[in-house]
């Protein structure tokens, strides 16, 4: 297998993770998908807990150590 192909796994687990982000702000802020979907893309700001902040970093180092193992198990 390639490593351009292995890449695929980082959208395997970034957009299950977003979802969940989503799914989260959506339930704590009492937001529709609209306003779900403005905090999601940074344009509108929202209240945060404790878990959501975890997801959220979950999400972002989680995609970024996948891409890096990838990257340092690809032949030269």
């Amino acid at each position: 297998m390639a490593c351009t192909e292995n890449f695929a796994y980082v959208h395997f687990y970034f957009w299950p993770m977003a979802f969940i982000l989503a799914y989260l702000v959506r339930k704590h802020n009492k937001f529709g998908l609209k306003d779900t979907f403005l905090v999601m893309i940074g344009v509108k700001t929202h209240l945060s807990t404790l878990l959501i902040k975890v997801f959220h970093a979950l999400m972002i180092l989680g995609s970024i150590g996948i891409i890096l193992w990838i990257a340092q198990t690809c032949p030269t």
